[in-house]
């Protein structure tokens, strides 16, 4: 009963954490991108840590008369993705503002950087919710729009 009760209590701070999250114009665009980055990965790995343990325990859990609902994807875990989904459309959109922002010294050196860690954030959230929403689609698309031709590759 215990471990249930803190791995439930786990997947709430890990939801209320990612949903909650502002975006604070005071702090560096760095320590923001890397602060979101951090929620993802708490999010994942609490997601992993409630895979194994459905895996192991949940039977037991039901032969004791622990609730199990919180455990299925349809309860916590969408709402983690779905967090994860607007943490996702939020880093886009802080990236697109930035490339815009770039001062010419280093300007391309600076967004092909900021340009390849959003691809990647966006890669990773993909890949945790099992896709992007429309919403978060539109904020990679205006990140596609404001990158030179040179950087945006063959398409």
């Amino acid at each position: 009963m215990r471990e249930a009760i803190i791995e439930y209590r786990d997947l709430k701070l890990s939801e209320r954490e990612t949903s909650s999250y502002k975006d604070d114009t005071n702090i560096p665009c760095g320590a923001v991108l890397k602060k979101m980055a951090g929620l993802l990965d708490k999010s994942e790995k609490s997601i992993q840590m409630l895979v194994k343990l459905r895996n192991s325990a949940m039977h037991s859990y039901q032969d004791c008369k622990i609730p199990v609902d919180w455990m299925l994807d349809s309860r916590i875990v969408s709402k983690i993705k779905q967090a994860s989904m607007k943490l996702a459309q939020m880093y886009m959109k802080i990236v697109s503002t930035e490339l815009e922002l770039v001062h010419n010294s280093d300007r391309e050196t600076t967004q092909e950087a900021l340009l390849i860690q959003g691809v990647h954030f966006a890669y990773r959230a993909h890949q945790f919710a099992g896709g992007l929403d429309s919403e978060t689609l539109c904020a990679f698309e205006e990140i596609r729009q404001r990158v030179p031709g040179h950087l945006g590759g063959s398409r």
